[in-house]
């Protein structure tokens, strides 16, 4: 199996016990950069 990057997440937590179980949870911000063309 080949594995390819899609998509980077910027987010403002360092481990993932700083996040939210649930986004609704929280008022910072994270954001999913998507990376070239996704075939569907």
């Amino acid at each position: 199996m080949k594995l390819k990057q899609i998509a980077v997440i910027h987010t403002p937590y360092k481990t993932p016990e700083e996040c939210p179980c649930q986004a609704c949870k929280s008022e910072l911000i994270a954001e999913i950069e998507v990376l070239g063309k996704i075939r569907k």
